[in-house]
């Protein structure tokens, strides 16, 4: 990628998104151009935000709309609750303390990298739908369904007993629509 003076390479994949992303702001802008050349003022911002809005949301789906909003609701839901447990792992691997701290806390920041992976699986699928994800903070406090952890001590082997009862309930949560179908 060329960023005027500056040659940046982000490796092939990359530079494809990048690539694709750029063709949709050309795109948008396209858009704004014909809306602008329709009406003999310039766009005004709710115009703008307005082409923006139906033009970014847009996801084909073979799904029925309610369909769609249902398996909207329970990966919204899973995400956040993936979230909160992301952060809880992370604030158990900053906080653990004792004879085996090297090895929790290795164990720890490996296991959470390895939860915030599933996050933009999880994002993709919804918008793959059509849906919306979690926007913040407070949307994902809104739809977690698993406890946080605000306690200042949590012995070594409390944390990894939380743990092991949070994923199984994740687990549980996921594979709860499944079983009603079933």
């Amino acid at each position: 990628m060329t960023f005027g003076r500056h040659r940046c390479r982000l490796g092939d994949a990359a530079d494809r998104t990048f690539s694709r992303h750029l063709l949709d702001l050309t795109g948008l802008h396209s858009s704004f151009s014909t809306l602008y050349s329709r009406n003999s003022k310039s766009p005004t911002t709710q115009d703008k935000l307005e082409t923006l809005r139906h033009g970014a949301l847009k996801t084909a789906s073979e799904l029925g709309s309610g369909a769609a909003k249902n398996i909207t609701g329970a990966l919204n839901s899973l995400l956040a609750d993936v979230f909160a447990l992301y952060l809880k792992t992370k604030d158990f691997h900053w906080h653990v303390s004792g004879p085996h701290f090297r090895d929790y806390h290795l164990l720890l920041d490996e296991y959470a990298g390895q939860i915030c992976e599933m996050t933009d699986d999880i994002a993709g699928r919804v918008r793959k739908i059509g849906g919306i994800t979690i926007r913040s903070i407070g949307n994902i406090a809104r739809l977690q369904r698993l406890s946080d952890n605000d306690v200042d001590y949590v012995d070594p082997l409390d944390i990894l007993a939380e743990l092991c009862e949070d994923n199984g309930a994740l687990l549980a949560s996921t594979l709860q629509p499944w079983r009603r179908m079933g």
